[in-house]
């Protein structure tokens, strides 16, 4: 059975957490009067902590090189660091790299590239960014 699971950045602890991702209604009674929905990952220990929704990805189900998890919105570089891509579901419906404007199919990289490895995640360089 393949292992579904979704990372999300988690700014009090400024840290990703790991686990089943959900949505969630805080009623105005315990929000200050108001009414808010928020986006939460449920970890292993059974804690759910609230995550920036523009950063919440999906695990891939495949393993870079180096056995790191691939997660939707990763950075995958090959071996000599002359290629990038940015993991996205496609409209084919599987796992996709887009670089230099190319849609691969993530399956394909990690097959065809000399040590593909995670090198970072798109959330993360927009956040740099601002």
């Amino acid at each position: 059975m393949r292992e579904i699971k979704f990372r999300g950045w988690n700014k009090e602890i400024k840290d990703w957490v790991y686990g089943d991702l959900f949505h969630c209604r805080i009623s105005p009674e315990s929000n200050d009067g108001k009414e808010e929905i928020v986006t939460a990952i449920l970890d292993d220990s059974g804690t759910a902590l609230v995550v920036e929704p523009e950063s919440v990805g999906q695990f891939t189900g495949f393993q870079d090189y180096y056995k790191e998890d691939i997660y939707e919105g990763d950075i995958l570089t090959n071996g000599d660091h002359d290629e990038f891509w940015t993991v996205h579901w496609d409209d084919e419906g599987c796992w996709s790299g887009e670089g230099d404007g190319v849609l691969e199919e993530l399956s394909s990289i990690l097959l065809n590239e000399p040590w593909p490895e995670v090198v970072g995640n798109e959330w993360e360089m927009r956040k740099e960014r601002k």
